[in-house]
């Protein structure tokens, strides 16, 4: 019986040492190593109003993970742009900051909104994770501008690369696949073309101008085509013809009018020609159409090169400064509903010397 006992003695201990090392084989709570993290995305140097995604990847640690981001500055979530719904903007919400990544707007800092830009602004992105009993953390500073120097990097540029979508095998920013899709869409023979021609193109500049002043730029400026094209790092682009031939705004789209009668430009919109100045159109359709072919087209080809192209005009920064001029065309002849134009052209048609048309009523 002694011996026997001896036996079962000696084995205890080893029994009690393979339950030990079976339980801390399947204890998921201990952790292999310490937690680290790093983050990954975005760029070390980018602009107001692009979209920075930035991930953690954590190794190490126990479970479960959470995660805790924070970012310097002002940021917003997202905005909507598109003409067929109304401007909004959507803040960032306390679960934002919670998850595996981040997503953003970087919001200009006080020094880069317009009238200033003093320069780039160093932002820092950090997150610290909870990885079972760990804690580990992580930061990346991201230098934030206004771009002043490359003109590839303005603010059409951010805005129309921005909400990415397919369109047809091609990636698009949702500005430049909207203008795409509405000149596809709507034609000559659409009903109210004119009227339509305005009204999209005073919505999609109004947008545009909407986010330059939500991402701290100064609004767009108008540009006459009877003038040189304009220079400077806002406004230059590679894409265009080395030349521009100087195209002024036809006199029949003028209050005066001159001594010329506008020929009919042929299109199913147009229902005649034979006008001498911007009150002699019918209604605002008439005169859209009238606009839009071939003054409207011929300013694009003689800028050429992306303006040639309704996939891609938008891109070039002239394309907002010359539709801002022929919305004025359209807000100029709205005006006549107040009386004063239409006072102005009574008395320039009775004023001396202003031409055989104009004499008598």
């Amino acid at each position: 019986m002694t011996r026997i006992k001896s036996i079962e003695l000696q084995h205890v201990p080893i029994l009690m040492i393979s339950v030990a090392s079976v339980f801390f084989l399947f204890n998921t709570n201990t952790a292999s190593a310490e937690c680290t993290v790093s983050i990954s995305g975005g760029t070390s140097i980018m602009n107001v109003g692009q979209k920075a995604a930035l991930t953690a990847t954590v190794t190490g640690g126990g479970t479960p993970l959470s995660y805790q981001w924070s970012v310097s500055g002002d940021i917003l979530k997202d905005y909507q742009e598109s003409t067929q719904f109304l401007w909004s903007t959507t803040p960032m919400a306390p679960a934002d900051f919670q998850g595996l990544g981040i997503a953003f707007y970087w919001k200009p800092d006080a020094s880069q909104i317009h009238p200033l830009n003093e320069g780039p602004v160093d932002r820092t992105v950090s997150v610290d994770v909870q990885a079972g009993a760990d804690v580990c953390s992580a930061q990346t500073i991201i230098s934030v501008e206004r771009n002043k120097t490359d003109i590839t990097r303005q603010a059409e540029d951010i805005y129309l690369a921005n909400h990415p979508e397919l369109d047809r095998n091609v990636i698009r920013g949702r500005a430049l696949k909207e203008h795409k899709l509405w000149h596809s869409s709507i034609n000559f023979g659409t009903a109210g073309y004119g009227t339509l021609f305005f009204d999209f193109h005073r919505a999609y500049i109004g947008r545009f101008n909407t986010w330059r002043r939500e991402f701290g730029y100064p609004t767009t400026v108008t540009w006459n085509p009877g003038t040189v094209i304009p220079t400077g790092v806002a406004i230059n682009h590679l894409n265009r013809k080395a030349t521009y031939a100087l195209t002024p705004k036809p006199t029949w789209f003028t209050v005066p009018g001159g001594t010329k009668l506008r020929p009919s430009n042929k299109k199913a919109c147009d229902t005649g020609g034979g006008q001498n100045d911007l009150f002699d159109f019918t209604n605002r359709a008439h005169l859209g159409c009238a606009v839009s072919a071939p003054y409207h087209g011929n300013v694009h080809s003689r800028v050429g090169g992306d303006m040639l192209n309704v996939s891609l005009s938008p891109v070039d920064p002239i394309f907002w400064r010359w539709h801002s001029f022929l919305d004025g065309v359209s807000q100029e002849y709205l005006g006549r509903a107040a009386g004063a134009g239409r006072l102005l052209l009574f008395l320039l048609r009775r004023s001396p010397g202003h031409g055989p048309r104009y004499q008598g009523t």
